[in-house]
């Protein structure tokens, strides 16, 4: 295979003049070569020279080619991926309560939820499932009980008539916050898990209207443990 290629590569730096590879190697152990065909010996060699390096050369760019442009791609990959994890909606949440003083059999418990968007993007969190959920629990020996059925609590608005109505979403621009009060009477003294939770995605506003962008759902929650005392003694 080898003495193949190297006769056609000879055969193509000779034009059409036929030339025997093995003949032409030999042609050292002659003792007697006229010029003319000395010369001709060495162009030969030397167009084949150079065709081998056309060739290796060639062969090189190619692949040099080939792994660069799969570097650039694989980098080019990453770096969208990288844009795209900065450019993802981030949402806080805090809770905090308050309650009144332990003077009554039901106790108002003032609870605030605070949203924040972290993240580069505007996004919209959905509200219309009750995004605050209570529960009375037992957390002793290590291990936790739900000793009631879970209170769930809605987003609300005040109507113009003087309605209250249900908010369904609400949209947070990057660096944007919203406090949520809430608020509940409770008649067990005891210990409570509180949560709040919300699915959330990136969207766009267009127009002031709000536009799917198909953005993978993200659950936030937050929790808090909160403490209700039993009434005073007077």
């Amino acid at each position: 295979m080898f003495f193949r290629i190297i006769h056609t590569l000879v055969h193509l730096a000779f034009g059409a003049m036929p030339v025997d590879c093995c003949a032409l190697l030999r042609c050292r152990s002659r003792p007697i070569m006229d010029h003319e065909k000395f010369k001709n010996v060495a162009n030969g060699i030397q167009s084949l020279v150079f065709a081998v390096g056309a060739v290796v050369t060639a062969g090189w760019a190619i692949f040099t080619f080939t792994a660069l442009g799969s570097q650039n791609k694989a980098a080019a990959e990453q770096l969208e991926l990288e844009q795209r994890i900065r450019q993802e909606p981030m949402l806080q949440i805090e809770l905090s309560m308050q309650q009144s003083p332990a003077l009554v059999e039901d106790q108002l418990l003032r609870i605030s939820a605070v949203l924040r968007n972290e993240g580069k993007r505007t996004l919209a969190i959905g509200l219309m499932d009750g995004p605050l959920t209570m529960v009375r629990v037992d957390v002793t020996g290590g291990h936790m009980k739900v000793l009631s059925s879970p209170l769930n609590m809605q987003n609300i608005k005040i109507e113009s008539n003087g309605q209250l109505t249900s908010i369904e979403q609400r949209i947070l621009r990057p660096g944007q916050s919203r406090t949520i009060p809430f608020a509940v009477r409770v008649s067990e003294p005891g210990d409570y898990l509180i949560q709040f939770s919300g699915a959330y995605a990136g969207v766009e506003l267009r127009a002031g209207d709000v536009v799917d962008t198909k953005d993978v759902t993200i659950e936030g929650l937050a929790q808090i443990f909160v403490h209700v005392a039993a009434k005073s003694a007077r």
